[in-house]
């Protein structure tokens, strides 16, 4: 699919999607405050590991060789099967754990083992947590990017409901659970998109595993898992150290601005994930592939650098309107935060090129060492720069992650063959 049209489907899925987010914060942020905002972080960091080791982390396996195999439909069927028996076992066996462990994991997030029940609640959706995701990355893998579009967009809104709805009845606790009921929503529409245009039979669906296909896709694993758990493990890290220097409340404000900037760079990590990973999988050519590189500098990095610029030049005003003035704290980190983005958009753009060429050692050895780096710098600017070293710490870790990476495409255009895999 032609980036162009991609991108409309994507802007689409995003402004429906910032919109209802932003609604969805002012709600949050009225009725639970910094503390509450703080909680809702650590839980989503949480249950953010759960999904991905629910699912195996096969999703950019799952991504790639749909669209390598364009042509073959069998083998796309195969694929989808697959991928969909290995969520299915995966998941089932970490919701019965997290079901087991529900007080655990309320006394670690929540310091408290009352709120047992919202840990218990998403054991028993994360299957269709986790089936979701899979159909989600089928429609990826297939560039049936209209459907995935009208699937995002469904899920914005019911979660926007939702939220509200529970956010005014329950406060801090309807929060948490909000999101859990959507999945059920979301899977009738993803079996009606499944069986409306016969990409996969379940009928087929028998128990099965082909051993070839099963060892291709875990080999996106351990790079998945790299990625999905370094960055939340990352963020307790930092959210605790924030709690135990300057308390739950100024962790919140921390938790917002990361908040703000989850919504304005959605719409670039779509356009990465639904255009860019699928698109540098199919070119075998490196010049083509310096060429397609240039070509996403020149239309992303002005639009996220205008963007980073506005929401600091406004960022008073977007606290005032978004938020509330509890919030205003939160001001000084925007800054550093802002430019932090612009580089953390250009090294996600060279990082998708390890994903599509399968460089599987080179992403796992240059990530572990940035996410540790990640939590070394991040905690010497606490000590240096006080409160808002969390995000001179956030600047200085991308800029660096941006600058080795720049030199590894290098050398990969350079050489015949891909020694640095």
């Amino acid at each position: 699919m032609h980036l162009i049209r991609t991108s409309i489907y994507t802007s689409i899925s995003q402004v429906i999607t910032i919109l209802s987010g932003i609604i969805a914060v002012k709600v949050i942020a009225e009725k639970i405050g910094p503390e509450g905002i703080s909680l809702l972080g650590q839980f989503q960091n949480i249950t953010g590991i759960m999904v991905l080791v629910a699912t195996m982390a096969i999703g950019q396996g799952v991504i790639k060789h749909l669209a390598e195999f364009g042509l073959d439909k069998d083998k796309q069927q195969q694929i989808i099967k697959n991928g969909l028996w290995v969520v299915i076992i995966s998941s089932f066996i970490v919701a019965i754990i997290t079901l087991l462990f529900s007080k655990p994991l309320s006394l670690y997030s929540f310091k408290r083992t009352d709120y047992y029940s919202v840990y218990f609640l998403f054991g028993i959706f994360l299957p269709l947590v986790s089936i979701n995701t899979f159909f989600n990355w089928v429609l990826n893998g297939l560039k049936y990017i209209p459907w995935l579009t009208v699937v995002n967009i469904t899920a914005s809104i019911i979660n926007l409901i939702i939220t509200i709805i529970l956010a005014n009845k329950l406060g801090v606790y309807g929060v948490l659970i909000s999101t859990n009921f959507v999945n059920l929503f979301l899977l009738i529409l993803n079996l009606f998109i499944f069986n409306k245009y016969r990409w996969f039979s379940f009928s087929s669906l028998n128990f099965g595993i082909d051993k070839q296909i099963l060892v291709s896709l875990l080999k996106f694993s351990s790079m998945g898992f790299l990625a999905g758990f370094g960055s939340p493990f990352c963020q307790i890290l930092i959210r605790n150290k924030l709690i135990s220097v300057f308390g739950i409340e100024m962790a919140g404000q921390w938790q917002a601005v990361s908040r703000i900037s989850d919504f304005y760079l959605g719409f670039v990590l779509s356009v990465l994930a639904v255009y860019y990973l699928p698109k540098f999988s199919e070119i075998v050519s490196k010049e083509n592939l310096k060429t397609e590189v240039i070509k996403a500098y020149k239309y992303l990095i002005p639009l996220v650098s205008v963007m980073a610029l506005i929401i600091w030049l406004m960022r008073y005003f977007i606290i005032k309107v978004l938020l509330t003035e509890k919030f205003l704290p939160s001001a000084q980190l925007f800054g550093f935060q802002m430019i932090g983005d612009v580089f953390k958009v250009m090294g996600w753009l060279l990082s998708s090129l390890l994903w599509a060429k399968a460089m599987t050692k080179t992403y796992l050895i240059l990530d572990s060492l940035f996410f540790i780096l990640y939590i070394v710098i991040t905690f010497a600017c606490l000590s240096i720069f006080g409160f808002k070293g969390v995000t001179i710490g956030f600047f200085i870790e991308y800029f660096l992650y941006w600058i080795v990476l720049l030199v590894i495409f290098s050398r990969y255009l350079k050489v015949k063959k891909n020694i640095i895999e």
